[in-house]
């Protein structure tokens, strides 16, 4: 179910890809399941309020621009407590 989700929630970003590089370049969305949940200025910005709101996922993290990562967003994201 996590891939099929994690599929949408690609499909949502690339239906919005041209939207999002013209107004948001360079920030980083969160996409959890249909929603767009918002930009942020940086990736620990973005995977903060992800973890926060829904644990470990699967929502996207994606930089609007920038080529797509080839690891999941745990390896990027360490918390602080």
């Amino acid at each position: 179910m996590s891939s099929e989700k994690l599929a949408r929630e690609t499909a949502l970003y690339e239906q919005h890809k041209v939207e999002f590089e013209k107004e948001h370049r360079g920030e980083w969305v969160v996409i959890h399941g249909d929603e767009i949940i918002g930009f942020y200025e940086d990736f620990q910005d973005a995977a903060q309020t992800a973890v926060e709101r829904f644990g470990r996922g699967p929502y996207l993290i994606r930089e609007i621009g920038a080529p797509v990562y080839p690891f999941p967003a745990s390896v990027l994201y360490n918390p602080v407590s």
